[in-house]
């Protein structure tokens, strides 16, 4: 075992022991990073073996990379249970303290189930799927509470930190789930104070804009400050859509296409930032859009109605347009905390399964499970705006998919997927070092971000063809597709398609 990193870690535990619980939130920080560190560390003591185990060849090197690996997991995880105890040790502070529930390990006790008798297994795993799902609806209900908390009161990290650190002690969370919990909240934290930094130094909402993205605004700007998200309403559409674009990253060329792509949407919430540290924090609404599908003549405005197939007049109040932009506000706000939420347990489940799974099938899931959800929410949304636009242009379909299908290399500018555009986890960039993951992950990135994601656009561009060769106009088909992800356009064409025909026969 690699003794330098034993002790380092034993004496990083003992240190956040040492710090006492008047500085919670320094330990918090401090755990969280330590934590980060000991992940990488242990990493690199294992790839150092399996780098080894790829240029020797016998069953004694086999066996020395095996003892290495288990023992840099063993003091690993015996390390993170420390820290965990340490940062979600519980304390009295009026009363008695609640009592905690009885913890749950789903995979200890689900290896317990198999080593079962056939006559006792299928009780016992009937047991463990009811404990197994009050768990999952338990961390689920946790999470919106803590959603909510941190909603209303955004400055109060102590306080918030306390609270969950009593509730997840009295709900019975393992030590696995508490530094999830950890990580997660120290990373809201953390995009907390970058957003409230940013805004104190630009009080004035122009001037933020200009400060962020280099460029002086064309119209009117608001912007609403939220618990970690800077919320822009841009008035004038070449401002909205400088952000949607993501052209303030300066490797891509702002174009009259930008402008038509963005006003095929209301609203966005995009992954990058032109400052470290906002990444996921910048949201921004279309007002130019909204007032132009808000304004009324007489009182009235027209409206698509899928069930009668035609355009109708609907009375639309005044204060409709400022209702529709506080609701798109606070659902782009509560999606964007849940996505930090989801993305960091993604990202630690992907690493733990890739460095636990025995074969490269196993380790091909998890992966590619990773990769479709960086494809779903980095790609798929702006292929889809895009993909609408070149369809209300009249743009040839063939053209269409050589526009957005070219990468990055042959001079493509819709090239959402490439390396450059996706945020890798540092602990995923270091097993990528290692040969054979390497060879895993260029197979898998091929078929997820190549030959799946090829097959979803040209599908989708024959969907929305084949919509308005089915009677409907392109105004039509873009209305009943906007608002639908690009995985269930063929379903939504097919149910549509299909009730005209039958009220064709009726």
């Amino acid at each position: 075992m690699n003794e330098s990193f034993e002790n380092k870690y034993v004496a990083e535990g003992v240190s956040l022991e040492n710090k006492g619980a008047g500085k919670e939130l320094i330990v918090l920080a401090e755990a969280d990073e330590t934590l980060q560190k000991a992940e990488i560390e242990a990493i690199e003591v294992i790839l150092a073996g399996r780098q080894a185990e790829e240029s020797a060849i016998g069953p004694k090197i086999h066996e020395k990379v095996s003892e290495i690996e288990g023992g840099a997991k063993t003091l690993l995880n015996s390390f993170k249970e420390k820290v965990t105890n340490i940062v979600f040790g519980q304390k009295e502070n009026e009363g008695q303290p609640k009592l905690p529930k009885e913890i749950f390990f789903p995979e200890e006790e689900l290896e317990r189930v198999k080593r079962m008798g056939l006559r006792g297994r299928k009780e016992a795993l009937g047991e463990w799927k009811e404990k197994y799902a009050k768990q999952k609806e338990t961390l689920a209900n946790f999470q919106e509470e803590m959603i909510g908390r941190i909603r209303q009161c955004p400055d109060m990290h102590l306080d918030n930190f306390r609270f969950i650190k009593e509730e997840a002690n009295r709900l019975g969370f393992t030590p696995e789930q508490k530094e999830n919990i950890l990580s997660i909240f120290n990373a809201y934290a953390r995009k907390h104070n970058e957003v409230a930094s940013i805004r104190r130094e630009h009080p004035n909402d122009s001037e933020l804009f200009e400060a962020l993205f280099k460029s002086a605004p064309k119209g009117k700007i608001e912007v609403v400050e939220g618990p970690m998200t800077l919320y822009f309403k841009c008035f004038n559409v070449k401002d909205y859509a400088l952000i949607y674009s993501q052209s303030f990253s300066g490797d891509k060329e702002f174009t009259e296409h930008d402008i038509n792509v963005a006003n095929m949407s209301q609203g966005c919430s995009i992954p990058t930032a032109p400052i470290k540290g906002l990444e996921g924090c910048i949201i921004a609404e279309n007002r130019f859009v909204m007032n132009k599908r808000f304004q009324s003549v007489e009182g009235f405005s027209k409206v698509y109605s899928p069930a009668r197939n035609e355009w109708i007049d609907e009375k639309i109040a005044n204060e409709n347009i400022l209702a529709t932009s506080e609701n798109t506000r606070i659902h782009e706000e509560q999606h964007a905390i849940k996505r930090l939420f989801f993305d960091r347990l993604l990202r630690r489940n992907t690493f733990k399964e890739l460095l636990s799974s025995k074969t490269d099938n196993e380790r091909e899931k998890w992966l590619a499970n990773y990769l479709r959800y960086t494809r779903q929410s980095a790609a798929e949304p702006r292929a889809k705006d895009e993909i609408l636009a070149f369809f209300k242009d009249g743009t040839n379909p063939t053209e269409t998919l050589k526009y957005l299908t070219e990468s990055k290399k042959e001079g493509g500018l819709y090239d959402y997927l490439d390396d450059d555009n996706i945020e890798w986890p540092s602990r995923l960039q270091y097993m990528l070092q290692v040969e054979n993951y390497k060879k895993l992950y260029d197979k898998t990135r091929n078929k997820i971000y190549t030959e799946e994601y090829h097959a979803l656009i040209e599908n989708s561009i024959h969907n929305a063809e084949f919509l308005e060769q089915n009677g409907r106009t392109k105004e039509q088909v873009i209305a009943l597709l906007i608002n639908e992800p690009l995985s269930k356009w063929a379903k939504v064409v097919g149910r549509l398609v299909a009730g005209k025909r039958i009220a064709k026969e009726k």
